[in-house]
């Protein structure tokens, strides 16, 4: 039987009722989309942000108010219990067709290494079918396979037991009081070489939870038999403590990349959602650091070759006594040659009409940005800012016209620039990328005064 399929798209608002303005969902389907966001909520973290929100609006036809749910920055797929699987598709429509947004939004996901080439084999791309949840399992369960061909690693552990046979450590405080009538016991602390490592105790817990929120016949199945190498090994109980407990080093390098998909899966973190509450699956990424990652992922790959590249570097600190508020800039690019340093920061945000809408939408919508940037510039001693948009409906209207800020700062002048990336061409926007820089070669650059 085809599932149903309902694609919407982040910061779309839904309801069940036929409103200008508004997705319409069948009340059977919309009471379930409430009841996921709500169950979700009770969940997040107090820092977290939740991937949709409920409003109410008064319904004239029901006579009452009725739940609207807000998709917020989260693109993804979301399977309700009622057999519903909303598509989330990003906010600006490239090509005028869903389809051709979804290749975009999936080379996106690609090219930041969160999705191999055997995942991306997994998606379809025909009309409404995109199971990002199964590719998802589907990656994981081949990462452990992987991973048990190689053999499970040992380690060892520190066990207190109340033994037969001398071995470790006496404890001689817990000897006395349990042993006083047995003389042949030993209360002693020893280590032992096993297979129940923090690493396995995860991964065999991240397993048991694929096979239970999985509708993938092979992916269960697959769950189910690698759930056989882990026999002997305890389920976790506190996620925190193992995963604090994890050293990456020689002896144990395989386990580093399965580790990161176990954290993302378990304890799933701003950029994944992975939840399986009240019968419903999601898989949920936040579109403005899947937007981030793949533009540092191309500015790397493409500016390599001549410049120092890092992404969310963390070298400074807003103030220096005491260290607080420390700044994390997109993507800061160096080049020896004169000590020049380039500041990049990406915002997933389609600017408004100038034509009709004036430049005073564009103070309120870009402001804080600039004020950020210029922050950025002052500690980082940059004379060039460059903010990264995507390219979208009205982004022509701000080339070459409205794209550049200049002022006075610490005694040089800072050149802030409006970049729009094309993501249907990204070739080409490195390009241009990386010809709106060479501009700037010519001779050395200040110093602060």
């Amino acid at each position: 039987m085809k599932k149903r399929v309902k694609t919407v798209k982040e910061y779309d608002e839904i309801c069940s009722e036929k409103a200008e303005g508004y997705v319409f969902l069948p009340e059977k389907d919309m009471d379930c989309l409430v009841e996921y966001v709500q169950t979700l909520g009770k969940t997040l973290k107090k820092d977290e942000k939740a991937p949709a929100t409920i409003q109410y609006k008064y319904s004239y036809e029901k006579k009452c108010s009725i739940p609207v749910v807000k998709i917020q920055k989260y693109v993804g797929e979301l399977e309700l219990k009622s057999g519903l699987r909303l598509q989330i598709l990003p906010k600006i429509y490239f090509g005028g067709s869903e389809d051709r947004t979804k290749q975009i939004y999936l080379e996106m996901l690609k090219s930041t290494y969160r999705l191999t080439e055997k995942a991306m084999n997994q998606i379809s791309l025909g009309m409404g079918d995109m199971e990002l949840f199964e590719a998802y399992s589907r990656m994981y369960l081949d990462e452990a396979q992987m991973l048990v061909k190689r053999g499970l690693r040992s380690a060892y552990e520190e066990k207190t037991d109340n033994l037969r046979c001398f071995r470790g450590k006496l404890q001689v405080s817990g000897h006395i009081r349990r042993n006083i009538a047995h003389k042949e016991r030993f209360y002693v602390t020893y280590e032992e070489f096993t297979k129940n490592r923090p690493e396995n105790r995860l991964i065999k817990t991240t397993l048991k939870k694929l096979q239970k929120v999985t509708t993938d016949g092979k992916n269960k199945q697959d769950a189910r038999e690698l759930l056989l190498f882990f026999d002997g090994i305890q389920e976790s109980v506190d996620y925190r403590q193992d995963f604090a407990q994890i050293r990456i080093d020689r002896n144990s390098r395989e386990y580093e990349k399965i580790m990161k998909w176990t954290e993302v899966i378990l304890q799933g973190n701003s950029f994944l959602n992975f939840s399986d509450g009240i019968k419903s699956r999601s898989i949920l990424f936040a579109m403005d650091e899947v937007f981030e990652n793949y533009v540092a992922c191309q500015i790397k790959k493409y500016f390599r070759e001549n410049w120092e590249v890092s992404s969310q570097d963390k070298n400074y600190y807003l103030f220096e006594k005491p260290r607080d508020f420390q700044l994390r800039p997109d993507i800061v690019m160096k080049k020896g040659e004169g000590n020049r340093t380039v500041i990049l920061d990406t915002k997933w945000k389609s600017l408004p009409d100038m034509k009709n809408e004036g430049w005073s939408a564009f103070n309120k919508k870009a402001r804080n940005d600039i004020y950020q940037m210029v922050t950025y510039a002052s500690r980082y001693e940059a004379e060039e800012i460059w903010l990264l948009y995507p390219k979208a409906k009205y982004s022509y209207q701000y080339e070459g016209i409205r794209d550049r800020f200049e002022t006075k700062i610490y005694g040089h002048t800072l050149v802030i620039h409006l970049f729009f990336i094309d993501l249907e061409n990204m070739e080409e926007s490195m390009k241009r990328l990386s010809q709106g820089l060479e501009d700037k070669m010519a001779g050395e650059v200040k110093k602060y005064e």
